[in-house]
């Protein structure tokens, strides 16, 4: 099941790599938090659906633009 997703804009002139460059940027940053969150057995699945136990961030969504990331569109 889906523990952590980023979401992405499609840019005007967005090529595959481009795009696929973008999403490692994004992957570098949830990833490492979904493997914490595992490690810290804080993972658990009912009916299909993934739970946070007791999440020590903030519940608040992490927008990652180009810019924010460094790169430019």
């Amino acid at each position: 099941p889906i523990v952590l997703q980023a979401a992405l804009d499609v840019l005007p002139g967005d090529t595959p790599e481009s795009l696929a460059d973008r999403l490692l940027d994004s992957e570098h940053v949830i990833y490492p938090r979904a493997v914490r969150w595992f490690v810290e057995d804080r993972l658990h699945v009912q009916d299909g659906v993934v739970q946070v136990v007791q999440p020590a961030e903030p519940q608040w969504f992490m927008a990652i633009s180009p810019q924010a990331a460094g790169k430019q569109p």
